[in-house]
């Protein structure tokens, strides 16, 4: 990756999340008495997230479950839309993916990127295995191209992979298609963009990074701060 790109993506995000927020103080305000009149809770729901250099940060999301008192498996990516956990509006915030407007903050802070891996949750660092770790190598993103290509209807590997992929070919213009495709991605929902990955591209990453000394060190840095918390 060249410098020149990270540090230009950087600044962009950053002056783009200020600019973006401002304009839609108006869907801010509409969501924000949806979900206040939606059930009882905080409206802005916090999580602990993985990211930029398997370093822990809080992600926020406007709150779209009527509990988040549940269980957790890496296997359930996605949650159903007639899950009884989720509130009424819950559901349309989800589909339409308002629920994540709330993490043009992180952008704004420097802990997440427009464009990048999704953040996991730090359950995730019990399964990944070593290759897995290289998508710590950029900021995570409120896209990614796992997440227009199938998203949680792709197995843990296949996100990986979709993920690893992007930070060997990250640029300002596949920045700019996966911010047009993630429109197309809401509109026609994300199962139908599923793209299955072939076990063999999988293995190919397995094999290049496997032995990785920096994915060895985002782990070490992953699994430090999960001891600690």
């Amino acid at each position: 990756m060249k410098n020149k790109y990270l540090i230009t993506k950087y600044v962009f995000d950053r002056v783009a999340a200020f600019f973006a927020i401002l304009l839609l103080l108006p869907v801010f305000v509409f969501t924000t008495l949806l979900v206040a009149s939606d059930g009882k809770g905080n409206i802005i729901f916090r999580q602990t997230r993985v990211g930029y250099g398997g370093r822990f940060f809080r992600i926020y999301k406007f709150r779209t479950m009527k509990s988040t008192d549940i269980s957790f498996s890496v296997n359930r990516a996605v949650i159903e839309e007639d899950n009884d956990n989720v509130t009424l509006f819950g559901r349309f915030l989800r589909r339409f993916k308002l629920d994540e407007l709330p993490q043009l903050f992180n952008v704004l802070k420097g802990d997440m990127s427009f464009v990048g891996p999704r953040p996991l949750l730090p359950a995730y660092i019990r399964v990944y295995e070593t290759w897995e770790y290289c998508k710590f190598k950029v900021r995570p993103g409120l896209t990614g191209l796992a997440q227009i290509s199938g998203n949680g209807h792709l197995s843990v590997n296949e996100r990986s992979y979709y993920d690893v992929y992007y930070t060997e070919k990250c640029s300002l213009k596949l920045d700019f298609e996966i911010l047009l495709d993630t429109a197309k991605a809401i509109l026609k929902g994300e199962i139908n963009r599923k793209v299955r990955v072939n076990d063999n591209y999988i293995d190919y990453f397995r094999g290049k990074y496997g032995g990785s000394d920096e994915c060895a060190r985002y782990c070490e840095t992953a699994f430090h701060q999960s001891a600690s918390s």
